[in-house]
């Protein structure tokens, strides 16, 4: 089998070119990937505060929900609240 020079240059660019295709592509990809995992974790992160901040705020309606009850309001806060258009305690 003979090989001539044109087609073994025209082999040998045509391979480059799939492996500069193939590593280019690789280091486009790679920040994307990057970036979307940071995003991923500083949307958990986020998520994790927004949580303790219900909880928060939760344990605070329940405390108020019973200084309410000592001082003989009425069991039924969130409609007394209502009622009398109270937005909150200072």
């Amino acid at each position: 089998m003979i090989l001539y020079m044109g087609d073994f240059l025209f082999k040998t660019v045509f391979i480059l070119l799939i492996l500069l295709g193939a590593v280019s592509f690789t280091l486009f990809i790679r920040p994307i990937l990057i970036s979307a995992k940071a995003k991923t974790s500083a949307s958990n992160e986020l998520n994790n505060k927004l949580d303790k901040i219900i909880e928060l705020l939760e344990k605070q309606d329940k405390q108020i929900y019973v200084i309410f009850l000592s001082m003989g309001i009425p069991q039924n806060f969130y409609e007394y609240r209502k009622q009398n258009k109270i937005v909150g305690i200072i």
